[in-house]
């Protein structure tokens, strides 16, 4: 009878999850902007960028807007961001390596959530802005395991 009690136990203790595991992060793809500096969603991600906000000298930029929780201060981030027209130069996908090689620190405790913007800035062409029309991704990366995507199509004109 011993026996038994002793092999329920060990049972029991398996099926129990570790206390130390490690709570997996809460990371989202918010929306998108093409205001620079922002860290506020124009439009939500899946959806479309009619009108982008260009800076007086014709300067256009275009932000993925991410909020995170649940990961520890330090922990490395990295986002890639890919798409839009050929002339933009950001057509292929970013290797895991290349988005883990220019990944931040996470600034806060894991308890607290963060927000931020990560994207690009275009320079203004002879003719006016430059065109960002089109489809653009976005992949976020914790420790190098991809926790979070999203996608945006920009239709400025």
């Amino acid at each position: 009878m011993r026996r038994w009690g002793t092999f329920l136990l060990a049972i029991a203790a398996l099926a129990v999850p570790a206390a130390s595991a490690e709570a997996k992060p809460k990371v989202k793809v918010l929306g998108w902007t093409t205001q620079a500096g922002s860290s506020s969603p124009q439009v939500r991600s899946g959806q479309t960028i009619n009108q982008c906000v260009d800076d007086g000298t014709g300067q256009r930029t275009l932000n993925a807007v991410i909020t995170g929780k649940k990961i520890d201060k330090g922990t490395k981030v990295g986002i890639g961001i890919w798409g839009g027209p050929p002339s933009a130069g950001f057509s292929e996908e970013p290797s895991d390596p290349d988005v883990k090689r220019n990944a931040f620190k996470w600034p806060v405790d894991s308890s607290d959530s963060y927000s931020t913007s990560f994207g690009f800035s275009f320079a203004a062409g002879p003719f006016g802005p430059i065109n960002i029309d089109g489809e653009w991704r976005a992949k976020v990366l914790v420790k190098g395991k991809q926790v979070a995507q999203g996608r945006v199509t920009v239709a400025c004109g």
